[in-house]
């Protein structure tokens, strides 16, 4: 009971407040979607939120598919250390670790430099302050979202399975292709589910690595909220929240919610 409580009285109520607010706020009625919805700046924003959430979750499959799959074939030993790879930066501060990338970005940075230095390059390449960057930000955070739920299943697959394979005659691409791929979907599509949710509310990020053209939802309610504009910040929050529900209530159609939040394989 003081769980649930707590959960009502910090979490569900302000969300019921911001929802009445989107619709009462200054005037009754539903000016506030509308306003949004019919803005070619609302427009462009919901969509570069989507496509970039969208984009990231594809560059962490293909960079974290590879990684935790070696992970889950290596000994105990080398899959700790792997493990401990990914896991380490998600102890730094988030802010830090943004930080920390614009240097490596930065015209100045440390890419440049050595590109510049090294003769390959006449002048720094544009790095930063367009989606590229806040593309490769987001992957380099949201990337052990992806790694530990895929390793997860991975190895949880009953590696007799691809040795009977063999056995039988077939090859390791095809192995790999009928039976440890189709194993291990369930991991991928919890890992990606979980990226593509948090990569959709980011906004530090694209504050920090974006051109400041194109605004992100995040950056618009901060936007709106700076200019005392409640109604429309908490509309476009609703928007927001609605559309990851939406993810959610399909995503829970091709993977359970059970198996995003408690990775396992059921024999």
């Amino acid at each position: 009971m003081p769980a649930t409580l707590a959960i009502v009285l910090l979490y569900l109520w302000p969300l019921v407040v911001m929802g009445l607010r989107s619709f009462t706020d200054p005037t009754p009625g539903v000016d506030n979607y509308q306003e949004f919805l019919t803005s070619p700046l609302g427009i462009r924003s919901f969509v570069a939120t989507i496509t970039s959430a969208v984009v990231t979750t594809l560059a962490c499959i293909a960079v974290g598919y590879p990684y935790a799959y070696v992970m889950s074939k290596s000994p105990t030993k080398w899959a700790a250390v792997l493990g401990a790879i990914v896991l380490i930066p998600t102890g730094v501060s988030f802010l830090v670790r943004s930080f920390a990338l614009q240097t490596l970005l930065w015209d100045t940075g440390v890419v440049n430099s050595v590109l510049i230095n090294s003769g390959l390059i006449d002048g720094p390449l544009p790095l930063i302050r367009n989606q590229g960057a806040v593309i490769f930000a987001m992957t380099s955070v949201l990337l052990p979202l992806f790694v530990l739920p895929a390793y997860a299943v991975m190895r949880s697959i009953d590696g007799d399975l691809e040795r009977a394979a063999a056995v039988l005659g077939a090859s390791p691409l095809r192995t790999f292709r009928r039976i440890f791929l189709p194993l291990s979907l369930p991991g991928v599509a919890a890992g990606a589910l979980l990226v593509f949710v948090i990569a959709l509310g980011y906004y530090i990020i694209p504050a920090i690595f974006g051109d400041g053209r194109t605004l992100y939802l995040g950056e618009m309610v901060v936007y709106y909220t700076k200019k005392l504009d409640w109604g429309l910040s908490s509309a476009i929050s609703m928007i927001l929240l609605v559309a990851t529900l939406a993810v959610l209530a399909i995503a829970s159609r091709v993977v359970g919610l059970r198996d995003v939040f408690g990775v396992g394989t059921e024999s």
